[in-house]
C-alpha cells in the first residue's frame, strides 16, 4: 500500500488522541489513545497502531471492541480532515490497523461506512473486522506481556 505513496506525501504522527462520541444524548465522548498513525498530506489516516499490551487474549481479554471504536474515531478524523481541505466526506472506507500485544503484531482490516458510524444506535448495522495473526515458527520470538 505504501509503495504507491512517496515518503514526502506521508508522515507518522505519534501519541494522537481521538475522541469518539458514543451513542445517546448527554453521554461524554471517549478519548482513544492511538500511539502511531500514518497520515497523508491531506491529514487523512492511512494506517493506525494500537498498543494492547496487557490484554492477552488467552486470558480472556478482548481488544476487538477497541479496534472497532478506534476505526470509527479515525474514520471521523479522516472526514474532518477532508472537510478542512474542501473535500467531501467518504461514504465508506477500509481502515488498516496493527495491534501490538507485547511484541506480537495482529493485523486488522476494518470495513466501515458512514451509516454505521453516525447511526450506531440503530439495529441492523454491522462493522466488519478481518483479522490476520501471522504464523510464528519460533514462539519464543514474540512475547505476550501479562
Amino acid at each position: 500500500m505504501f509503495h504507491l505513496i512517496s515518503p514526502s506525501e506521508r508522515t507518522v504522527e505519534k501519541g494522537k488522541k481521538l475522541s469518539f462520541p458514543p451513542p445517546g444524548n448527554g453521554v461524554e465522548a471517549v478519548e482513544i489513545d492511538i500511539p502511531a498513525m500514518v497520515i497523508n498530506r491531506n491529514g487523512e489516516c492511512l494506517l493506525f497502531v494500537l498498543n494492547c499490551s496487557g490484554k492477552n487474549p488467552s486470558k480472556g481479554h478482548e481488544y476487538e471492541p477497541l479496534v472497532a471504536a478506534a476505526a470509527m474515531a479515525v474514520y471521523r478524523h479522516n472526514n474532518a480532515a477532508r472537510q478542512n481541505y474542501g473535500l467531501g466526506i467518504i461514504g465508506q472506507k477500509v481502515m488498516y490497523c496493527i495491534v501490538m500485544i507485547g511484541s506480537a503484531p495482529v493485523f486488522y482490516r476494518v470495513a466501515i461506512e458512514f451509516y454505521v458510524v453516525e447511526h450506531m444506535e440503530r439495529p441492523g448495522n454491522s462493522l466488519i473486522l478481518k483479522k490476520h495473526v501471522p504464523a510464528v515458527s519460533d514462539q519464543g520470538r514474540h512475547m505476550l506481556f501479562q
